[in-house]
């Protein structure tokens, strides 16, 4: 399969791989992946399963630290940016999850592998496992927001 078609999964996945589990067949899911995808893989797609099939399933087990969440930016403070989950985003947000402070490292690498350009106050960082995977507008997440998961 071409690399550059599958570079958005990689990116909302790869803070699960391990030595053992250093591509994207080695992981659990990833046929239940490839078959909801299916010859999309663009990064609307790749939202659309994060937000969905997979909140849905990781809700279920309660394994709350794999959820995909999106954190509204609000003011940065000191050196850190802090964020805040979308409100009615999950019908139960675990209490965990509500807040979260971004320090400058974290920001920097995220911009060094191309997923952030600049912060303002009310873009979307998306993280999964607490690690950014994505940025986005509120406009692209909204639709997400109150899906019943």
């Amino acid at each position: 399969m071409e690399k550059d078609k599958e570079r958005y999964l990689e990116r909302y996945a790869s803070p699960y791989f391990t030595k053992e589990k250093d591509s994207l067949d080695k992981l659990p899911h990833i046929e239940e992946i490839r078959e909801f995808l299916g010859e999309d893989y663009s990064i609307e797609n790749i939202r659309n399963y994060f937000f969905t099939a997979h909140n849905e399933r990781t809700l279920k087990e309660k394994n709350y630290t794999h959820l995909a969440v999106p954190y509204e930016i609000l003011i940065p403070k000191n050196n850190e940016i802090i964020g805040k989950i979308i409100p009615n985003f999950f019908r139960e947000t675990p209490q965990i999850l509500m807040q979260r402070g971004f320090n400058l490292p974290v920001i920097a690498r995220a911009k060094e592998k191309g997923i952030l350009q600049e912060l303002i106050e009310g873009d979307i960082l998306i993280t999964h496992n607490f690690e950014i995977v994505d940025y986005c507008s509120l406009e692209d997440i909204s639709k997400y927001a109150q899906n019943n998961i």
